[in-house]
Formats: structure tokens, sequence, C-alpha cells
């Protein structure tokens, strides 16, 4: 994830231009190794794998972002549904909220990279269904964690007070049923608890939908 996503959309829809001529500060994240996260104090990022090791203990790293922006820009000013079709895929079918003619300038900001372990993790939340650390393995759990089994994370110490959740029924890769697993593991009232009424909304319109105002950022 790069904080670029959060600001491909036109000034006017653009929920952190919005927030900060309302006097917010925004602060726009980046996972550890994309393009736009490849500085630090005292680590060169070119050669030393514990710039990686710092987000998901261990090393490997994909940046795959110049090469998609070099092919990805001229191909969607031309193939519009190509790249659609791409997007609808990953999150879901929806050509209603797609503003098609800034196609463009998603894919040359998206992807932005990553470390490759950051989807190894990601992959094994979905394979077991729970919310724990790096499984490296029994051997090498044992060396890191003391444990066979990496440890789960403890999801009530999250005070639901300060989280909001918005959801919809179409999003494929945050289904109804992960939301209420989420809910589930926290527990307690929400500062807000919201389904997007929009029927199709899908992954991707909750930060590219054509109507995040009026669906999202009003809630």
């Amino acid at each position: 994830k790069s904080d670029v996503v959060f600001q491909n959309k036109t000034v006017s829809k653009n929920l952190g231009f919005g927030l900060t001529l309302f006097g917010y500060d925004v602060w726009l994240p980046n996972s550890r190794g994309n393009k736009n996260s490849l500085n630090h104090t005292t680590l060169d990022p070119k050669k030393a794998s514990e710039l990686l090791r710092l987000f998901f203990y261990e090393k490997g790293g994909v940046f795959l972002s110049p090469k998609i922006s070099k092919f990805g820009v001229p191909l969607c000013k031309v193939l519009k549904e190509v790249c659609a079709n791409f997007v609808y895929i990953i999150g879901g079918f929806d050509n209603l909220q797609l503003n098609k003619s800034r196609l463009h300038v998603y894919a040359a900001n998206y992807p932005a990279g990553s470390s490759s372990w950051n989807t190894v993790h990601l992959a094994q939340g979905v394979e077991t269904k729970k919310f724990q650390k790096f499984d490296y393995g029994s051997l090498k759990n044992q060396e890191k964690y003391g444990t066979t089994t990496p440890p789960e994370y403890n999801l009530t110490n999250i005070d639901p007070k300060n989280v909001a959740i918005i959801y919809s029924e179409n999003d494929w890769l945050a289904s109804r049923r992960d939301v209420q697993f989420i809910k589930d593991q926290i527990k307690g009232s929400f500062l807000l608890d919201s389904k997007v009424t929009f029927r199709l909304w899908n992954h991707p319109d909750f930060i590219w939908g054509k109507d995040t105002p009026r669906y999202v950022y009003k809630t």
C-alpha cells in the first residue's frame, strides 16, 4: 500500500486534501519497502534486509511499480476496459463507480511494491483465519517465539470506541463475514459501524469510487 493511492482522486473528491482544508493533520501510510518507503536513517534498503525485517521480520522485497507504470500508463490510456477488468477481478465487479478516465493515473502509482513477506503474511492469515505473527515453520517459530506456532494478536486489547468500520456487500477482499469476524474478536460498541448502501460497492471503490464523498466520507 502506498500513500499515493489515497491521492489519485481529483482534489474535489480527495479525502486527504479535504481534511487538510478543515485544519486536520493528515498522515498517510506506506508499506515498508514500497517505492515511497525506501529510506532509513541507518540502513540501506538496497543492501540491508534488516529494513524489511523491521516490518515482517524477514528479508525479501518486491518492487514492481516502476515497470508497471512504464507499461501500464500507456496501456490504460488506450485499453481502459482491460485495466478496468484487472481492478474488478481483485476487488469485485462494479463499473458504475470506477472513473475510467483516470485509470492511467491509478496505473502510474499502483501497485507500489512492498516486502514479499508482507504478501506471505497476509496469505497465512487467510489460510488460518487468525491474526497472528509470521509463521516461519515450527523450528524457526520455536527459536523466535518460544513456541512451535506463532502467537496470536490479542484483538481484545483494541478499544472499539476508537475504531470506525465501514464495509460493503460487494467487497471481495473484505466480505461481510470477514468484517463480522473482526467485530466478534474486538467486541464492544464501535465509534462507527456502517454498511455502504450502494449495493455494488466494491473494495477499490472505498478509495477510487466516484461517489466516495456521499457513501463513505459523510458517514
